[in-house]
């Protein structure tokens, strides 16, 4: 397994995982005194588009990786960094409105509602698997690639363009010509 693999992986993943920041300060300082529940149904929509980011965090994450096993590296800890980061940052900004608003804080690591949880991580390893199948379906091997070897050289200049020019310089001259007999007997 390449290292440059999973170091792309691991980028990609926190760049996706930071992705979680601008929602939650938003919401953090426009519901500043809301309930926890509020917070958290002002979040909602993002923890449910989650798996659509981390989807799109893959492939372009992989985009440049031709090795199947690499893909499929890539993407997997693409996934696992961006979900453990995202919950991360979830976590701590639901115990940061919590202590704002005078709520005891509940930072869980393992469980529901935690930074590793079950069901968002089978959501986020799910959503690499199939981002690494579409990446892997549509590589292109050098087999399938248009041999370029056999066409002919590009030509630098072609007289076809040279009579074109003609032509169009021809036109010019009777649209100005039209244009300057309408101005006249205006």
């Amino acid at each position: 397994m390449s290292n440059m693999a999973s170091m792309h992986g691991v980028r990609n993943g926190l760049a996706c995982g930071l992705s979680a920041l601008i929602p939650a300060i938003i919401f953090l300082l426009y519901n500043f005194e809301s309930t926890q529940m509020e917070y958290y149904g002002d979040l909602e929509p993002f923890v449910s588009l989650f798996p659509a980011f981390i989807f799109i965090t893959c492939l372009i994450s992989n985009a440049s990786i031709k090795e199947k096993k690499e893909i499929f590296q890539c993407s997997l800890l693409c996934a696992l960094c961006g979900i453990l980061l995202w919950n991360l940052i979830f976590q701590m900004f639901f115990s940061t409105h919590a202590v704002l608003n005078d709520y005891e804080p509940s930072f869980k690591i393992v469980g529901a509602g935690g930074v590793i949880e079950a069901q968002s991580m089978s959501y986020a390893l799910l959503t690499a698997i199939l981002s690494g199948f579409i990446r892997i379906l549509n590589l292109q091997d050098n087999e399938d690639s248009i041999p370029s070897q056999n066409l002919p050289p590009r030509p630098n200049w072609d007289p076809r363009i040279e009579n074109l020019r003609g032509e169009l310089a021809k036109t010019n001259q009777a649209v100005l010509q039209i244009k300057k007999e309408l101005w006249q007997k205006r």
